[in-house]
């Protein structure tokens, strides 16, 4: 997507620049899909099996104007390139500043539409994961609730003045936001619930504090819709569906959707941000406490106005785990997966 996305943009600049009629595609990555192939409703036209369906078909008459000129252009991609590193070769992703011809730009802008999985049938999947999340949401019985999961980026824990030597020593924290969302007395209600932990290696554990609160707080609910992303490290592995399985911790009947890469996961991004944002904005100000460890941090913010109700149909609760339930947990699993092989 972000190739595709950086390519159009170079395209329709330059064509605006030179006052050439622009095609409505291009300022739109959904439409530009719809575009590269014969029709979008059918996987057999998004999955390559139709010989008409070319880009340099379907595309190359409304850009014929703008390619008839053999000028150079900028243009930026996400490419893998080799590093050294300490004596090893290293591949890594990185954004590359490309000049070439128009045509070679067009050529490109065909390549990255043409991968596997090609790009239309990719936009295609992306939209009908998220209109089944909608669809989820919008037709919750009152024992269901389905929650958006996803992993923030760890929050560094800091103090305004430190040390020079703290600096270097500073510890990180666990930050993995849940949004709920259920009916309640002909209403929809959102949970956002914040687990804040100094170790994130138990997706379990803090799937359980969910389940757990729901059963105590909310007694007739008895499935949970869970939608993450794909990450085989964090979600999509044999733990996760071990515990699904085994149902022995958790309460609650549960069904495990996946979004795909780089889609999704929106409600819990913005939740995450409002968590840290506050923190950063406390730590600024704050000199007599530090917030410089995570239980610090979760002790704070369940006094702060974040853990305060938000509005008759949405609440905020923040949650602690700390080594020893993950330790124990994980142990739990070990003695799990040995009873089964």
């Amino acid at each position: 997507c972000d190739n595709v996305e950086s390519l159009l943009h170079s395209i329709r600049q330059s064509m605006c620049k030179e006052e050439l009629e622009c095609p409505h595609f291009l300022s739109d990555i959904s439409l530009f899909a719809k575009a590269c192939v014969c029709s979008f409703d059918s996987y057999d036209y998004l999955d390559k099996t139709c010989k008409k369906c070319r880009p340099e078909l379907n595309l190359k008459p409304f850009l014929a104007a703008w390619l008839e000129k053999e000028d150079g252009k900028k243009y930026d991609v996400w490419e893998y390139v080799t590093e050294e590193f300490k004596g090893k070769e290293v591949r890594k992703l990185r954004k590359v500043r490309k000049e070439g011809l128009r045509y070679e730009l067009y050529q490109d802008l065909v390549r990255e539409v043409q991968r596997t999985p090609s790009f239309p049938l990719h936009n295609k999947n992306a939209k009908a994961q998220l209109f089944s999340y909608k669809l989820c949401k919008s037709s919750l019985k009152e024992d269901e609730v389905a929650v958006c999961v996803d992993f923030a980026e760890n929050y560094v824990c800091r103090t305004k003045k430190e040390a020079h030597s703290s600096y270097y020593s500073r510890d990180s924290m666990t930050v993995h936001p849940m949004v709920a969302v259920f009916p309640q007395a002909e209403e929809i209600c959102r949970l956002y619930f914040d687990v804040i932990s100094d170790d994130g290696s138990a997706v379990k554990v803090f799937l359980n504090c969910l389940a757990s609160h729901l059963s105590t707080n909310y007694p007739h609910v008895n499935y949970l819709h869970i939608w993450s992303d794909g990450c085989g490290v964090q979600y999509k592995s044999r733990l996760p569906m071990l515990n699904m399985s085994k149902n022995v911790d958790i309460p609650l009947k549960v069904f495990w959707n996946f979004f795909g890469s780089r889609h999704g996961k929106n409600t819990s991004d913005g939740e995450s941000a409002v968590v840290k944002s506050h923190l950063d904005i406390v730590t600024r100000a704050k000199e007599d406490s530090p917030l410089d460890t995570a239980l610090k941090c979760y002790e704070y913010l369940t006094g702060s106005p974040l853990a305060s109700p938000l509005s008759s149909t949405a609440r905020r609760h923040f949650c602690f785990v700390n080594k020893d339930d993950i330790l124990m947990s994980y142990a739990h699993h070990q003695r799990c997966d040995k009873s089964i092989r």
